[in-house]
């Protein structure tokens, strides 16, 4: 198989995508090495040769053209989709295993994006999943391995990338968010720092983003509890939001852990094991 990323797709947006050289033509050595170490149907394989059937032009489209060179979209995706497979969820361990990894190494086959990358890929994907799946949907379809007649619905629990040990009551969110807006606003920031509070200007911003996210997610959740009979309500002050991952739940998972969900909708295909959507 071709170690070339895929041709880009037709279009003004594909000419203006300037991509980074990966992997290097022609390879390291040791690619070859992890090449010959690698079982023939290895899942690293199975995934890269399985996003080559596929139109790449969905994760080309979330690319703008500008700025500096991309990391090339097949092979992150590849990388991120054997990531998942193993059970890492999260970039940052992405972004280690990208330099430790056998499989991953050699998908890569360049030199390693850095851990920013992995963030900002797994943030421009969002817009792109339907589109991928649909087109991996309309694939097997016309290769007949399922005619997507009939399918059911189930749902599951997934945790957050967010920790369960730093969940925020209203009083604790209020806090931060004050201290935040006064360090944000400050030419620089007062000291001494709390072990919380992002140590650079651009950290706390970003910071300050996703606490004013959470302050919005604790609003709404506090109006719906205060909908609730009063035979139902549990005390204000045991409302929880994660800073980390303010659309999560907060709820009690298959193993009674107390943590951030997302309650993920799956539609399985009755007539093969596919899933649809």
């Amino acid at each position: 198989m071709s170690i070339l990323p895929p041709a880009l797709p037709p279009g003004p947006s594909a000419r203006a995508l300037r991509l980074r050289e990966c992997p290097l033509q022609p390879p390291a050595a040791d690619w070859y090495e992890r090449d010959a170490r690698l079982d023939p149907q290895h899942p690293a394989r199975v995934f890269l040769r399985a996003l080559y059937d596929l139109d790449p032009a969905p994760w080309f489209a979330v690319y703008s053209g500008r700025g500096s060179a991309a990391s090339p979209p097949c092979r992150l995706l590849a990388a991120v989709l054997y990531e998942l497979h193993v059970g890492q969820r999260s970039p940052a361990p992405w972004f280690r295993h990208a330099r430790e990894s056998d499989p991953l190494r050699w998908l890569w086959g360049g030199p390693t994006p850095s851990r920013t990358a992995w963030y900002d890929f797994r943030d421009r994907l969002a817009d792109s999943v339907l589109p991928l799946v649909q087109g991996l949907v309309r694939h097997a379809i016309a290769a007949g391995f399922t005619p997507a007649h009939r399918a059911a619905s189930a749902g599951t629990l997934v945790a957050a990338n967010a920790s369960r040990h730093h969940l925020q009551s209203q009083q604790t969110l209020a806090q931060h968010l004050d201290q935040l807006d006064q360090a944000t606003a400050a030419a620089a920031a007062p000291t001494p720092r709390p072990g919380w509070r992002a140590p650079t200007a651009t950290g706390r911003h970003q910071q300050l983003q996703r606490y004013r996210q959470a302050q919005e997610t604790m609003d709404a959740r506090q109006q719906r509890h205060g909908r609730k009979h009063a035979g139902k309500r549990t005390a204000v002050e045991k409302l929880r939001v994660s800073v980390g991952a303010p659309q999560a739940a907060v709820g009690r998972d298959k193993e009674k852990v107390y943590r951030p969900l997302y309650n993920v909708q799956l539609r399985a295909d009755l007539e093969a094991p596919f899933i649809l959507a």
